[in-house]
Order: C-alpha cells, then structure tokens, then sequence
C-alpha cells in the first residue's frame, strides 16, 4: 500500500500545510522532543508568517533548547569532558544558529582541545553576524596566532583595537606583531641571539632587523664600502651605516667577519637614541648623563656612548663598575641589550 507520510522539508515547501506543521510541533512539545518540535514550528512560520502564535511558541521552545545546552555545555567543560561540551554547543547552535555568542563558546572548547582550525571556523562566523564586536575579533585573533595565521591574526588584531583601542588588544597585537616581524627575518638572523660570539655583520644585521622602524625615517647617506660583495649581511650593513647606527673604518672597508665588540653596541645605542630623542623627550637625559666608569674616562673618545648605554640601562656595566669595551659580544649580550633598547625607544 502507499504510503500517506509526508516529509516535513516537503510540507514545509507547501504553505497550505502550515496549520499540519504546527500542530505536528505542539504535538512534539508535549511529548517533550523540543528539538524535532523547534523544527516543526520554525518550518511553519516559514510556510505562513503569519502564524505569530507558533512564532512566539517557537521563540520560547528555541530559549529553552539553548539555555538548556548551554548550562549543559558549562557542566561539561568545567569537568574537563570537552568533547561532550562541544556538542551541547552545537545542539544549541543547531536551534540559534544567529546567535554569534554561540560559536565563541564553542570556540573556546575547540582551543582547549588544541584544536584552532575548528575554533578559526567558529569565531569567523561569530564575527561575520558581529562584525563590530572587538571581544570577538581579538578572540578570532588569538586563535589564528595559535594555528600559525600570523598575518591574518595582526590584521584582526588591528580591526579589534581600532574599535576598542584597550590595553589588552594593543599588547596582545604587539606581540603577535612581533612574531610576525620575526617569522619574515631570514634566517641566519634569527640564529644570531644564540652565537656565542657576534661579528660586525652579525650586529649590524641584528640592529637592522630590530630597529628598522626607526631607520626608515632616519636620514641616509650613501657610503663607499669596499668589502661587502659577497656578504650574506649586506643590505642591512648599508642600512646601519647609511643612517650612522654603525660607521665603516676610515680605510672604506667595514670587516663584516670581525668580532663585534661591547664598544660597538655602545656605540651604536648612542646613536639609536639620539636618532629617536627628538620624538622621545625622555630618552634625552640619557645622552647628558655622566656617570663614573672604572676603565673609561671621560676624555675617553668612547666615553659619550659607553655612559649614555649604562644610564640608559642597555649595557650594564661589569664587575668594579668597569665598561670592559674591548670585550667580545655575544648574542645573548647582545640580545638582551637590544631588548631594553627596542622598550626604550619604543619599537613595536
């Protein structure tokens, strides 16, 4: 015999079986299957908008759905049972799938189960139905740093803080910033802050890198070097140089493959902080200042960049308060000084 069923997608098509579908959900909600009668109710206003009553059943089933899911959900997830969290979220996604709270909880189970694809997918959509919400960007934005977007992250990062211009958003975008910066760096560079001893190429390439906003708008002059041909350090010699941050020997050759000396940090932080000074008021005490140094004395043609390194803080000095400017660099020494240079002059 045939079969009088009809599919409910197949009456939904139909509107003169909008009364069937309401009824078919009031019948459901008895029973207390308010899933299939949410479903039942939303495919009848769909077919007959006008049925305000079933609309306003269907809106008080749908709370109830989620409210329900979601207190599941936090159950779960503070039992650490994330699996079991994540599909009370999607159930209630499933009844509010307009809701982008939704999708960020969700989201926020998906990251403690490491995984940061689904969470992208999930906080991508809570943004496209919020696209102003800078919870929700900065959120988005952390979960594609953590699946390694770090250019899409520091862009979201960005829309994030121009809405909510927090202090919060502007770290959290300086470091991934930072990450990004250092993810483009080649990487002879990256392995210089590990060297036990640095070369004159090693620091210039290391001050290139890491102070590049600053020598951008610094004023640059061509020089003439006559060793670099064949030096993977090349360009960011010339950069260095072009803007003084580090000087060739007066015979025109910079010996990239010398060792790098604590003089020549000293030196070239002298020079970072006089370029950055006139836009930063506070740095420039550090250039007047004149404290005592065992091994260099004031006449010293080095003392104006080793005392203005030490009241600045970037180079400490040694044991007995003395300089030790002839003493090898190391990446490590090297790496630390540059860090409180970058906080100094404030280099993002």
């Amino acid at each position: 015999m045939r079969s009088t069923r009809v599919g409910s997608a197949s009456i939904a098509a139909r509107p003169s079986f909008a009364p069937g579908l309401a009824g078919r959900g009031l019948a459901l909600a008895a029973q207390q299957k308010e899933a299939d009668a949410l479903a039942a109710f939303d495919a009848a206003v769909k077919a007959d908008p006008s049925l305000a009553e079933i609309r306003r059943r269907a809106d008080a089933v749908r709370l109830h759905v989620v409210d329900t899911a979601m207190a599941d959900a936090r159950k779960a997830r503070g039992a650490k049972r994330f699996d079991e969290a994540r599909a009370h979220y999607s159930r209630a996604i499933q009844a509010s799938p307009d809701s982008a709270f939704l999708y960020r909880d969700r989201a926020a189970v998906e990251r403690e189960m490491h995984e940061d694809a689904a969470a992208v997918g999930d906080l991508r959509r809570a943004v496209a139905l919020e696209p102003t919400d800078a919870e929700g960007l900065a959120a988005l934005a952390s979960a594609l740093a953590a699946a390694g977007e770090l250019k899409d992250a520091d862009a979201t990062y960005r829309k994030a803080f121009a809405i909510d211009p927090s202090e919060s958003i502007r770290t959290e975008m300086a470091r991934v910033s930072a990450r990004l910066r250092d993810a483009q760096v080649p990487g002879e560079v990256r392995d210089i802050e590990s060297r036990r001893q640095l070369t004159r190429g090693d620091l210039a390439a290391l001050l290139g890198v890491r102070f590049e906003p600053v020598l951008r708008t610094a004023p640059s002059v061509q020089l003439v070097i006559t060793d670099l041909e064949d030096d993977w350090s090349r360009s960011w010699i010339t950069s260095v140089t072009g803007a003084g941050v580090m000087e060739p020997y007066p015979n025109h050759t910079f010996q990239p493959a010398a060792p790098a000396l604590r003089a020549d940090l000293a030196a070239a932080s002298l020079r970072l902080l006089a370029l950055a000074a006139p836009t930063h008021p506070a740095l420039r005490p550090y250039l007047q200042q004149r404290p005592q140094i065992v091994d260099v004395a004031q006449k010293h043609p080095l003392y104006s960049a080793v005392a203005s390194a030490v009241a600045a803080g970037v180079i400490p000095l040694v044991d007995g308060g003395r300089f030790e400017a002839s003493r090898p660099l190391s990446g490590a020494d090297a790496a630390e000084a540059v860090g409180r240079l970058r906080t100094l002059l404030a280099v993002e």
